[in-house]
């Protein structure tokens, strides 16, 4: 939606409720329907270029799924990133290859297609609201996280 009486921004709504009543007339109900939702902004995005750690400072008032992209700068084995202490290990990934952990969607894809098994995670990647840090196994690998800041 682009507009909710007056906020300007993206809306995300779903259906939390819903409920009818029965009306005098046999034909006619009332039906009411309840909507859950947040505001969030365009897409930001944080790039990490043969680095060990890192910081993100993420914008928003509550925490948001992101996208971890991964693009080798060389052979990597078990390449692992950690986020604010969660650990995300790629099995291998050939110089030059890139492989995509989506918070969002819940999938994994690597040169497109699916790589779930290659990556051991426990929960897929999500960034808190402020300062997020980021640690890198090796610097070999160019790393971009990409996120659309949430406002309840």
């Amino acid at each position: 939606m682009e507009e909710i009486r007056g906020f300007k921004g993206k809306y995300k709504g779903f259906l939390a409720g819903d409920d009818y009543e029965k009306t005098l007339e046999k034909e006619k109900r009332i039906l009411t329907l309840e909507f859950d939702g947040f505001f969030f902004d365009d897409e930001a995005e944080a790039l990490f270029d043969q680095k060990l750690e890192g910081k993100l400072y993420a914008e928003g008032s509550r925490d948001t799924p992101c996208i971890i992209e991964v693009t080798a700068k060389a052979d990597l084995t078990n390449y692992k990133i950690t986020l604010n202490g969660e650990p995300y290990t790629i099995e291998s990934l050939m110089n030059g290859e890139t492989i995509v952990i989506n918070g969002k969607t819940g999938k994994i894809t690597k040169e497109g297609d699916n790589a779930f098994g290659s990556v051991d995670l426990w929960a897929f990647p999500k960034l808190q609201t402020g300062r997020n840090d980021l640690a890198f196994s090796t610097n070999g690998a160019r790393v971009t996280v990409r996120y659309s800041p949430m406002w309840l």
